[in-house]
């Protein structure tokens, strides 16, 4: 499972009577999370099966192997039986958004800033960008009319900060026609989880509509 989502158990335990029919009256559920030695509070969560945990989503922590056992008792004899599962909870991804779309356009001279301060990472419940513990850094390529492994051919970089959730540029008053590709890589605040997202930037000519297409799907990897 994975921390954004909410993990449900469910269970099965009766008592066979005289003549083998089997009854599910009179027994009581007591389930237990813990993580290694540690025991996991679940006071807070109120269960409307008792044979059902449903635990919500973010309530356990990423990366980590939980025990999560279930004892039924008979009340009427106290005796009891227990069973137990393990389970891992996996590192959810880092989603790269990026505002406006992956495809903009920009007339010379004029100023355009690419956001990402959107991308969230899944662990991480109702935060985006560097709140959500999230690094940012940017490069630059041209790919028309020629290629270069820099941009400084056609924009002057005027973020403050090259590696904040934004990237502000100006197109040069020659760079009409030229096509370049930024790129806005991300990684999580443990630095083991990364994604990146690619914008194309088309400089137009002074008198052309600016076009930007936008997407609501966020990018991965």
């Amino acid at each position: 499972t994975q921390r954004s989502a909410v993990l449900s158990l469910g269970s099965d335990a009766y008592v066979v009577q005289c003549g083998g029919a089997l009854s599910r009256i009179g027994l009581s559920y007591a389930w237990t999370v813990k993580q290694g030695d540690t025991l996991v509070s679940t006071s807070a969560i109120t269960l409307r099966d008792p044979s059902r945990l449903r635990l919500p989503a973010y309530f356990l922590q990423a990366n980590a192997l939980y025990d999560i056992s279930l004892q039924v008792t008979i009340l009427s004899t106290l005796q009891s039986s227990s069973t137990s599962v393990q389970v891992f909870v996996a590192p959810g991804n880092v989603i790269a958004v990026v505002a406006q779309g992956l495809s903009r356009s920009v007339r010379v001279e004029g100023s355009l800033t690419i956001d990402g301060s959107g991308s969230y990472d899944e662990d991480q419940f109702g935060v985006t960008g560097t709140a959500a513990g999230l690094s940012y850094s940017w490069s630059c390529a041209q790919i028309e009319p020629v290629f270069s492994d820099a941009c400084d051919g056609v924009f002057t970089v005027t973020s403050t900060a090259t590696d904040g959730p934004a990237y502000a540029l100006t197109a040069k008053a020659s760079a009409a026609n030229a096509v370049v590709q930024v790129t806005m890589s991300l990684l999580d605040a443990s630095q083991s989880r990364s994604a990146s997202a690619v914008v194309t930037v088309t400089v137009q000519p002074s008198l052309s509509p600016v076009v930007t297409i936008g997407s609501n799907v966020g990018a991965t990897g």
